[in-house]
């Protein structure tokens, strides 16, 4: 959800897919696309620098990863945490799910 609303920000109205995944165990895609309706301002067409570092995780890093591949931001900075996997719940019989795991930077 964080990254769908701040990449949204920084491109253009139209919905762009955003990270794909697949969920091995039922053969399913899951996609992230960005938000056409948007209440903030947006600045597709404007330059963005985004810093980096050891401590960069999550959903700062999806961010970096994204909008570097399309094109919209210049990376700037060390190598990041490399904790950006995603993580989706994980469904249980007798509706209950497993959280993903919570790592520590």
């Amino acid at each position: 959800m964080i990254l769908r609303g701040l990449a949204s920000c920084f491109l253009p109205a139209e919905s762009i897919e955003l990270l794909p995944q697949l969920y091995r165990a039922a053969n399913t895609r899951i996609t992230q696309r960005t938000w056409q309706d948007l209440p903030l301002r947006r600045l597709p067409w404007a330059p963005h620098f985004i810093l980096v570092g050891p401590k960069t995780a999550s959903s700062a890093e999806a961010l970096a990863f994204v909008l570097q591949q399309l094109g919209r931001a210049i990376i700037v900075g060390r190598v990041t945490a490399g904790a950006s996997t995603g993580a989706i719940d994980v469904p249980l019989l007798a509706d209950g799910f497993v959280p993903p795991t919570r790592p520590y930077y």
